[in-house]
């Protein structure tokens, strides 16, 4: 799915030690994949197996609010009973959620 508000030019931060970004970038995933596109990727959680982990494709700590009503649209297509943790315990600093 190409978003029409990212330039072709652009690059997303990426840091090698993050466990998030190897999950996005090197497909590091130990789960399975539901969804990706060129805002998230949406795997299930390694630790709670049966909870859905949206992962921002970019290493940073929020994402913009276009990238957020895209995050909440897809995951209310997908997961219509499941709602946002709403906060980041081990990993503050690449932006990512819980659906439960």
């Amino acid at each position: 799915m190409k978003n029409s508000f990212y330039s072709s030019q652009y690059k997303p931060m990426k840091d090698p030690n993050c466990p998030l970004c190897r999950l996005v970038f090197d497909n590091e995933v130990k789960t399975k994949i539901i969804y990706k596109d060129m805002i998230m990727t949406i795997t299930y959680c390694e630790t709670h197996r049966d909870q859905p982990l949206v992962v921002l494709n970019d290493h940073r700590e929020l994402p913009n609010p276009i990238e957020m009503n895209q995050i909440r649209y897809i995951c209310e297509k997908l997961f219509p009973n499941k709602k946002f943790r709403g906060y980041m315990q081990s990993i503050p600093n690449h932006w990512h959620d819980h659906l439960i």
